[in-house]
C-alpha cells in the first residue's frame, strides 16, 4: 500500500506499507511487486521497471522475510522505506533482525499486529528475521 496521491504523477514506490497475513498452515509464501517509473508505454520491454520479490517462510522459532530486486537494464536500484505489518501474531517476538542487525519494532497485543519499519536498499538482497 502506499500513501494516496492526488495524481499518478506523484506516485511512486519509495515508500509503502508490506501487509503480511500470518497463517500457522501456510509455512511459505512468495510475491512479486511491480514497478516501473509511469511514463513510459511499453516500459518492461525497455527494460524499464524493477520486481521487488518478497517469499517468506516460518517455524515455531522465527518468521523468516526475504527482499530481493532484479531490475530492467535501464531501471536504477534505490532505497526503499518500509514498514512492515505482519498480522495474526499470538504473541510479541523475542527479537527482530535486519540483516543481522537488530531493529525496534512495536507490537499490538489487543490486535496481535507487529509493526516494523525498514530501510532497504535494493541493490542487496536483504532478511528480516523474527526470533521467539
Amino acid at each position: 500500500m502506499v500513501k494516496a496521491v492526488k495524481s499518478t504523477d506523484n506516485y511512486n514506490l519509495d515508500s509503502f506499507e508490506l501487509h503480511y497475513y500470518y497463517d500457522d498452515e501456510k509455512i511459505k509464501t512468495k510475491r512479486l511487486i511491480y514497478n516501473d517509473n509511469g511514463l513510459l508505454a511499453d516500459a518492461y520491454e525497455k527494460g524499464n521497471y524493477e520486481l521487488l520479490e518478497v517469499s517468506a517462510n516460518h517455524n515455531s522459532k522465527q518468521i523468516k522475510i526475504e527482499f530481493n530486486t532484479s531490475n530492467g537494464i535501464n531501471y536504477k536500484f534505490n532505497t526503499k522505506q518500509i514498514e512492515i505489518v505482519i498480522y495474526n501474531l499470538k504473541k510479541e517476538p523475542n527479537d527482530v533482525f535486519f540483516n543481522s542487525k537488530e531493529i525496534s519494532h512495536h507490537y499490538d497485543k489487543s490486535s496481535q499486529t507487529l509493526r516494523i519499519n525498514l530501510n532497504w536498499k535494493t541493490s542487496n538482497k536483504s532478511t528480516l528475521n523474527i526470533k521467539y
